[in-house]
């Protein structure tokens, strides 16, 4: 009986030694994040914590020094931190604290900040800290619900350069100049070559510099992205895009895993959310971006705002969607080379602050500005599809038999909706009063095919003013499902916008190029689709023909420059039609002559 309670005595004493033993009788901690914590001592048995001393009120970049408490026995002492002093209670669930112990060669200096992902505080080891994530100096930035001063000022400036090219088109003054858009759906590589070639038309025809802004989803962002970082014409740039194709996405994959681990350790460092969406970016931007710039793993949207010039090209906008719950619904999002902007409240998150953690709209952390590849990733990320995803798109009239076929503790699951390579964000409006996800950490962003793939609704919610023409081209190759698009986009849009002129679907259907709307009385629609023309080769119809389908990796470049060339003819083609809409329209907006003496 006598030798077990020696042991057990020679235990106990050893423990109480180990929360004896630190390399200093004090203890600093430092505040790294941009706003004020707390700090509190415990002694800890088993789960919960007995508060010794604190709480203690910690400044933002600023640092505190503790007289360590003496040890208890047979308790842990921890140092915990806090984002109100109201958490670090006299006794505390040690299960859920941020919190450091304290005791044998335990660290004396820590240093506190916040968790992007997470939005609460954490505790490192200093040297640690130091050694991997060094802290970022920057002034917090607080979120709106107005648009950028930056991408405002180019607007400004890009109207003011429309209205000139307008009136010269024209051949008189006008009393405003008239808002042309241009809306592009997606499609994989066929909606990038399909805007290519767009784009190559009016580029012809003299319309592009009347243009101010072009918005893109999925694969029309593949295009309208790199051209701009391009420098060059949309005609020239075209020509290098079809021979750049026949490459695919998946070549030099040894040099692409390194880029992807040197991703993932960078993104590690900062606590930012992984996924293969990052791996789908650096795949598109061996292909897309190295071409153009040789450092083009790094490149950021504020590249392309530094690259977009008011007088040379129109706004570039690309549209996501985001889902702060699988159970949730999408909502629309437009990324610009400025900021991404959640329309359903008119949010704006500054572009270079995407990912970061936001608290009540103040910004809690400062992460490196998202790639460009990651972002074009985000853009064409509609193959992360999900069980629910999947049942969605199925026809009305097959849903009652696919749903009774699957089971369904399937269809309620959290994993039946979760997207193996979304592109997780922090929430923006977390903690604030004004949303229903305002309890939500985390953000789901990711193609907007999932909401639509026609964008029409952000067309005309990012837009500040009604549009007098926009052009609207319509990428999809099956028929039924582009009308199910056109008449869900329009149905959305007109709610938004009660000036959109109705679309005639036979004309759609009819035709690859259909005019709706009367330019002399209202707003017009200039609606292209790659239907084919048998005026211009009865046996090419790109909506029907199987070289085209997504998803496909690999281009040939006389394929590609096939679905350009006709494209561009389509346009071209109707010159005189599309020119005689802008004519009419701006004689509605003639400035009436002044009388001379």
């Amino acid at each position: 009986m006598k030798i077990p309670s020696v042991i057990t005595c020679i235990f106990l004493a050893s423990t109480t030694a180990n929360a004896w033993f630190l390399d200093s009788s004090m203890l600093r901690v430092a505040n790294q994040s941009p706003i004020p914590l707390y700090v509190a001592l415990y002694y800890t048995k088993g789960t919960i914590g007995t508060r010794i001393t604190g709480p203690y009120y910690l400044p933002n970049n600023n640092a505190l020094h503790l007289e360590l408490p003496s040890p208890q026995f047979l308790s842990v002492r921890h140092l915990c931190v806090a984002l109100s002093s109201e958490e670090l209670s006299p006794t505390k669930d040690m299960r859920v604290a941020a919190k450091a112990m304290l005791g044998l060669f335990k660290a004396t200096d820590y240093t506190a900040c916040i968790n992007q992902i997470e939005g609460t505080p954490q505790l490192f080891d200093t040297q640690i800290w130091n050694s991997y994530a060094p802290p970022h100096h920057y002034a917090p930035t607080a979120l709106t619900h107005t648009a950028l001063v930056e991408e405002e000022n180019f607007l400004q400036k890009r109207f003011i350069q429309t209205h000139i090219a307008q009136e010269l088109y024209c051949g008189h003054t006008l009393t405003r100049p008239l808002t042309i858009g241009l809306c592009a759906s997606g499609g994989g590589f066929r909606a990038m070559l399909t805007i290519a070639g767009v784009m190559s038309g009016l580029e012809e025809l003299g319309i592009l510099p009347l243009i101010q802004t072009c918005l893109g989803l999925s694969g029309a962002t593949w295009f309208l992205f790199p051209w701009l970082l391009s420098g060059e014409t949309p005609t020239a740039y075209t020509s290098k895009l079809v021979t750049w194709l026949s490459q695919g996405l998946i070549h030099h994959l040894a040099e692409q895993y390194h880029d992807f681990a040197t991703v993932i350790a960078t993104k590690k460092a900062h606590r930012l959310s992984i996924s293969g969406i990052d791996l789908y970016g650096i795949s598109l931007a061996y292909t897309l971006l190295k071409p153009i710039h040789t450092n083009a793993l790094e490149l950021s949207m504020q590249d392309v705002a530094h690259t977009m010039i008011p007088e040379k090209s129109p706004l570039i906008l690309g549209t996501a969607v985001t889902r702060p719950q699988p159970t949730d619904t999408y909502e629309w999002a437009v990324i610009s080379p400025f900021a991404l902007e959640l329309l359903n409240d008119h949010l704006t998150v500054p572009i270079h602050l995407l990912g970061a953690q936001f608290h009540t709209y103040q910004q809690l952390s400062s992460p490196p500005p998202p790639r460009l590849c990651y972002l074009l990733g985000i853009f064409g990320s509609s193959f992360s599809i999900s069980i629910r995803d999947a049942l969605e798109r199925v026809p009305e009239k097959l849903q009652p038999f696919v749903h009774k076929l699957l089971p369904e503790s399937w269809q309620t699951r959290n994993w039946s909706n979760t997207k193996i390579t979304a592109a997780k964000i922090a929430n923006p409006r977390f903690q604030t009063i004004d949303s229903p996800h305002a309890h939500i950490k985390n953000i789901t962003l990711v193609d907007g095919g999932y909401l639509n793939n026609l964008p029409l609704e952000p067309a005309v919610k990012a837009s500040s003013r009604p549009f007098d023409l926009l052009f609207v081209i319509d990428c999809k190759q099956e028929r039924t499902g582009r009308l199910k698009s056109l008449r869900d986009g329009w149905q959305a849009a007109h709610k938004e916008a009660p000036w959109l002129p109705e679309i005639d679907e036979e004309a759609v259907i009819a035709k690859p190029l259909s005019i709706h709307g009367d330019p002399a009385t209202g707003s017009v629609i200039v609606y292209c689709t790659i239907e084919g023309d048998a005026e211009y080769d009865p046996l090419f119809n790109p909506a029907i023909d199987p070289d085209y389908a997504t998803p496909r990796l690999i281009y040939p470049p006389e394929r590609a420059e096939r679905l350009v060339r006709y494209i561009r003819h389509v346009i071209v083609k109707h010159g005189e039609i599309l020119r005689g809409i802008i004519t009419t329209l701006g004689e509605r907006q003639r400035l009436p002559q002044t009388p001379s003496n």
